[in-house]
């Protein structure tokens, strides 16, 4: 599972292109195909920054299964934005899908301190509560 977020919101003039790509690359994620993904994302660069294009080259490596090549661009992320839910979440799913159980809990209860309100964070942080530490 990949979280994927578009914000709604207005958004100025010179920004307008950019939800329509970011619901593109969704659209090719959750389809697996590249070629569309790539298509979209060439396009965004143009309009986007380097942190908001990581986002999508490491949704699409945990699309790939490179849970390592995700770890590493999260990483980064987070240590840039520590209060991203949507890195941290990310980063907690990469770390649950090598096997680091552990490792996601705590960025979990992490991002619960600082998201209290946010209902999908605590399911996630329920579910890997009940899953046995490794």
């Amino acid at each position: 599972m990949v979280h994927v977020s578009v914000h709604q919101r207005t958004e100025p003039s010179h920004l307008a292109g950019i939800r329509p790509l970011e619901e593109e690359l969704g659209r090719a994620l959750r389809a697996r195909d590249w070629a569309a993904f790539d298509l979209a994302y060439d396009r965004l660069a143009v309009l986007q920054t380097a942190d908001a294009l990581a986002h999508w080259q490491a949704a699409r490596a945990m699309a790939e299964g490179d849970y390592e090549e995700a770890r590493q661009l999260l990483e980064i992320l987070l240590r840039d934005n520590p209060f991203d839910l949507r890195t941290g979440l990310n980063l907690a799913l990469v770390h649950e899908a090598q096997g680091e159980i552990k490792k996601a809990r705590n960025i979990a209860r992490d991002l619960s301190r600082r998201h209290p309100l946010d209902s999908g964070l605590q399911s996630l942080l329920d579910r890997m509560e009940n899953t046995r530490a490794r």
